[in-house]
């Protein structure tokens, strides 16, 4: 299974996507808000098992790690 975050230039996260199937790159990068990227959470343990609902709302984008960070609740709101 494949887990893919499509973020802002903030970070902020525009959808998580999860398919069993591999995502085609090309497909993934015409979805993505302009100045925006991708990261593929495929194999990491702790997105594997959330929902993507949870991951959306849980998570922003480290713009210069290109790794998820969790929000604080006060973030959340």
């Amino acid at each position: 299974m494949t887990t893919t975050a499509l973020c802002y230039p903030d970070g902020k996260i525009q959808a998580v996507r999860r398919s069993e199937q591999h995502l085609d790159e090309r497909g993934i990068i015409a979805d993505l808000p302009e100045d925006g990227f991708y990261i593929d959470l495929t194999g990491q343990k702790t997105f594997d098992e959330l929902d993507t609902m949870d991951i959306l709302t849980g998570y922003k984008a480290n713009v210069k790690t290109k790794k998820l960070v969790k929000l604080k609740a006060a973030d959340t709101k």
